[in-house]
């Protein structure tokens, strides 16, 4: 632990992470193009992909989670502790879950502001009775990720994300024959993460047992509140982007493909994107002191990013961009066509997507995150300001919005969090 940090330092704790974060991602495109196959695909995929942008608001709360476990997860008492906080975050979001199932709440949300239409609306609705069930699981697996991650056993999540997806394909083969629809993904989706969390607290066992009782000064729920609720802000930004995006396209001539459309490109920039959140966590555990550390992850970052846009030109910027659509995505000629440029213009984000991750975990590990909370702000803006297009052009293209909409929320958020970390009066000194 004395030695100085250097590339391939991070470069072995973060790669496993990033694999993992890529087959999280695989499973929902497997998901979406299970249900691409499916009888009315256009209107499932809709379903399917404001159900899941709502769920994604209101399940925020649970992406925080390894983050505060990271910050206090030291003895059984601030484990215990831990499990009380991110009990009483969720327990809001579930019972909003299950208001929008089971209440006119659903109709209002998916029929009158996200403008789907009623075959839509009645197959969000059930989605969401089912992804009620995917925050109690994320918050309880939050621990075993934590513990591995702290003893630097990250391939072990990998193999828990794999164990994952080879669940989730079987459960895809299986689960459509008992429920047709988006609810199919879902259900598939919920079972699919449960095996993977029983899997994980089984190879963390050992680091488990071996917490002691108590070690220092009790956790403190102020303590821990303090610390979370900027991430919690940020996070509840993040997350409504997709709905607040949905909001405007919902609005454009052709709603019901272009919500479809945006849902599948999301699926897709989430999947090649999403590595480069682990930046967060990376840097939250590794940066040990102030003495140049931090230069090296930024150099990293650098690495990665660049990877992940030359992944974005060899898969979409080629002539292998329809068969990626329409062979192995399996989507019917007009969503395919619709999705192309919005899969070009993904090309604009993963710099500042990579380096704004980078940021919020050098902050977390300083535990200065009140400037987070702040960049919730200028994300939100940023979607407004670049989603208010489609109010002009009802016959712009959805996707084209969608991802310029993510490129230009997290530029707003890595020059902000940048400027905060390195300036004189910033965090940086």
């Amino acid at each position: 632990m004395g030695s100085p940090l250097t590339i391939r330092d991070v470069a072995r704790f973060f790669w496993p992470l990033a694999f993992t974060a890529e087959l999280m991602m695989v499973s929902h495109t497997i998901i979406h193009a299970a249900l691409a196959r499916m009888g009315h695909p256009t209107e499932t995929l809709a379903a399917f992909s404001i159900a899941s942008s709502v769920h994604t608001i209101l399940a925020a709360p649970t992406v925080i989670t390894p983050f505060t476990a990271l910050a206090f997860l030291r003895d059984r008492q601030s484990l215990l502790a831990l499990l009380w906080f991110h009990g009483l975050v969720i327990l809001a979001p579930i019972t909003i879950m299950l208001a929008v199932g089971l209440t006119p709440l659903g109709d209002f949300i998916f029929g009158q502001i996200l403008g789907a239409s009623p075959g839509v609306t009645n197959q969000a609705r059930h989605a969401s009775l089912i992804f009620m069930l995917i925050p109690p699981i994320i918050a309880l697996r939050a621990m075993p990720t934590a513990l591995l991650m702290l003893n630097r056993r990250t391939i072990d999540i990998t193999y828990g994300t794999m164990v994952r997806l080879i669940t989730l394909v079987g459960l895809l083969a299986f689960i459509p024959r008992l429920v047709s629809g988006a609810p199919a993904g879902v259900w598939s989706l919920v079972l699919c993460i449960g095996v993977e969390t029983i899997f994980l607290y089984y190879v963390a066992r050992d680091f488990l047992y071996a917490l002691p009782k108590k070690e220092g000064q009790s956790t403190l729920f102020g303590e821990v509140w303090s610390f979370a609720w900027p991430l919690l802000s940020s996070q509840i930004a993040e997350s409504s982007m997709a709905l607040v995006t949905n909001i405007f396209i919902g609005r454009l001539a052709r709603a019901d493909l272009a919500l479809a459309a945006y849902g599948v490109v999301r699926g897709l920039a989430m999947l090649l994107l999403t590595p480069l959140r682990t930046m967060a966590q990376t840097a939250q555990t590794l940066v040990r002191s102030r003495g140049g550390e931090e230069f090296v992850l930024i150099r990293f970052t650098l690495i990665a990013v660049t990877v992940a846009s030359g992944i974005i030109l060899v898969l979409f910027w080629s002539p292998i961009r329809p068969w990626i659509l329409g062979g192995v995505m399996g989507l019917p000629d007009n969503v395919s066509a619709y999705c192309s440029n919005g899969v070009r213009t993904m090309l604009l984000v993963p710099m500042f997507w990579g380096y704004a991750a980078l940021f919020r975990g050098l902050l977390s590990g300083l535990r200065r995150t009140k400037v987070i909370g702040l960049s919730s702000i200028v994300k939100l803006a940023a979607v407004v300001s670049v989603g208010a297009w489609a109010l002009y052009d009802i016959e712009a293209n959805g996707t084209v919005i969608g991802m310029a909409a993510l490129a230009a929320a997290a530029g707003g958020e890595s020059l902000l969090l940048g400027w905060w970390l390195f300036s004189p009066k910033g965090a940086g000194r």
